[in-house]
């Protein structure tokens, strides 16, 4: 098969690059032929005047980049194209581009931008669906995209001109949604529930099992309060004596965890320094205060044999069975955090057993070749129908 990514990269990498990369790497391995259309954000800071007054005016639809890729696609005749984001520089068009030369669309939906300014449903330190079924205008007032209501109305105008043009219904033929719970939230902001599929992110490399070792809990991520990390910091005040907490990333709540006599700093990890705290942890502390979208180090701690202590909340609640391959609490409740770190302190083999079961999901849901026959079956569905459509 022959497949087209296209993907808009922002000016700071993200998860969103990775999956890019992962999948690439997944369908070459099995010998399908990839090809790639990309732009980056990085290229607009050194944009002039005229040229960002240009994008303001293009970013909804752009006929430039609709021949830029209307050309590659007569070019390498892919089989499928699959998007992984367009804002900016690309735009919608590259739908467009796909339907006039009859070249099925997935859409991955990373994000909740389609639903939301900011891309994250969460606003003034809490969940937000205000704008869920209604227009994205609505948030021009609260300036929800990078602080400024001039740019949240760019913004909306990109996601309100294509809902008004009905770009989302019908010129996509699937979307990818990481998770049950992002699917059901498309659906309540007015996307086709038949066109959406669920297909989880996936771990590229098994980073290997370790039951035995419980020596610490372990926090890692940005630290910042959508992570939950005030919560934690409140919560330890009901600690056990002798526990041991890392807490491990940065953001603009590290002074205060340096400051904490009762957490070990541990810097910014990389990957393989991370894997070693998760193998020798009792489990992994998840206290975000927003959705998430698909939280890859839930599924690492997961891949390591590790429970998740976690809010009981979005996407979190989903990919987590209290009890089973982890702990719920009540999110932003920093004394019910605690009674569930305190409750895992002393069950250390109903932690374990917990880990045991949490590998067995990473086994069955998060594998690269599980991930594959997903994918696979969400492209060719997508081309079958396309085929029907146009006999």
């Amino acid at each position: 098969m022959k497949i087209l990514q296209v993907h808009n990269y922002y000016q700071y990498s993200g998860g969103e690059d990775i999956v890019l990369k992962n999948e690439f790497d997944l369908l070459t391995s099995h010998g399908h032929e990839v090809s790639q259309f990309t732009k980056s954000n990085t290229k607009i800071d050194n944009y002039s005047f005229i040229e960002k007054s240009k994008l303001f005016f293009e970013a909804a639809y752009s006929i430039k980049l609709y021949n830029e890729i209307s050309e590659l696609i007569k070019g390498s005749e892919p089989d499928i194209c699959h998007v992984h984001n367009t804002m900016p520089l690309i735009s919608p068009s590259v739908y467009y581009a796909c339907s006039e030369n009859n070249i099925p669309v997935i859409q991955t939906l990373h994000n909740y931008r389609l639903l939301c300014s900011n891309a994250y449903l969460f606003r003034d330190g809490k969940v937000c669906e205000e704008c869920i079924g209604k227009s994205l205008y609505n948030s021009v007032k609260y300036g929800c995209y990078r602080d400024s209501k001039l740019q949240t109305f760019s913004l909306a105008k990109i996601i309100e001109k294509n809902k008004k043009w009905d770009t989302w219904k019908n010129k996509v033929d699937s979307y990818i949604t990481l998770t049950e719970f992002a699917k059901n939230k498309f659906i309540e902001g007015g996307l086709p529930g038949d066109k959406l599929k669920v297909k989880p992110n996936f771990l590229s490399e098994d980073p290997g099992i370790n039951y035995d070792i419980q020596n610490h809990f372990l926090f890692a991520g940005r630290l910042d309060v959508t992570k939950g990390v005030n919560v934690l910091l409140d919560s330890l005040q009901f600690f056990h004596k002798g526990m041991k907490i890392l807490l491990a990333g940065d953001g603009p709540l590290k002074s205060a965890v340096q400051n904490s006599s009762k957490v070990k700093y541990q810097g910014q990890l990389d990957r393989i320094e991370l894997i070693k705290k998760l193998h020798a942890s009792v489990a992994l502390i998840f206290p975000s205060i927003w959705y998430e979208g698909m939280p890859m180090l839930i599924v690492e701690a997961f891949a390591c044999g590790k429970p998740v202590i976690a809010s009981n909340l979005g996407s979190m609640a989903e990919l987590i069975q209290d009890g089973k391959t982890g702990l719920l609490f009540d999110p932003g409740n920093a004394t019910d955090l605690a009674e569930k770190i305190n409750w895992a302190y002393l069950h250390k083999e109903e932690m374990k057993q917990m880990g045991i079961n949490a590998r067995k999901e990473y086994e069955q849901k998060y594998t690269a070749e599980r991930n594959y026959d997903l994918l696979m079956n969400i492209y060719n569905e997508a081309i079958e129908k396309r085929k029907i459509r146009n006999a």
